[in-house]
């Protein structure tokens, strides 16, 4: 292969947009309820959703958040995993026994490390760790 037949290799990944660019409208139309008993977190997550159009319903427990669910139409559900009163995990079980519920989408997030018996099982997804901590082998 000569120097004119050569290929500029392709990068897989989408270039990440600066600050100043639009954001795309990802999020346009859909609803999404955020829920974390952090304040610093919630504000973080919801901020980052609006920046893409997402409407945004912000609740600072599970119990406000289930309020919020029953009473709009919603497209997902992010949930801190550790709260008191209802944890992620708990609204994570009683939205899939409602048949007006079990069908939205949601995701259980946490800063903190989940010990592997507290964590949800899944016949879908399997338990994905994101800790940066290293593991010994």
């Amino acid at each position: 292969m000569n120097q004119e037949e050569k290929k500029e290799p392709v990068s897989e990944a989408a270039p990440v947009p600066s600050p100043e660019s639009k954001s795309p409208a990802v999020g346009k139309g859909k609803t999404v309820v955020v829920i974390d008993d952090d304040p610093t977190t919630l504000e973080l997550v919801c901020n980052l959703l609006e920046s893409v159009e997402f409407h945004v319903l912000p609740a600072g427990n599970g119990e406000a958040g289930w309020k919020m669910v029953n009473e709009n139409k919603i497209d997902l559900v992010i949930v801190d995993a550790v709260m008191p009163g209802m944890d992620g995990f708990s609204f994570f079980k009683e939205l899939k026994k409602s048949p007006t519920t079990q069908t939205i989408p949601v995701l259980v997030l946490s800063a903190r490390k989940i010990k592997e018996k507290a964590r949800m099982p899944s016949p879908r997804i399997p338990p994905v760790s994101l800790s940066t901590h290293s593991s010994s082998r």
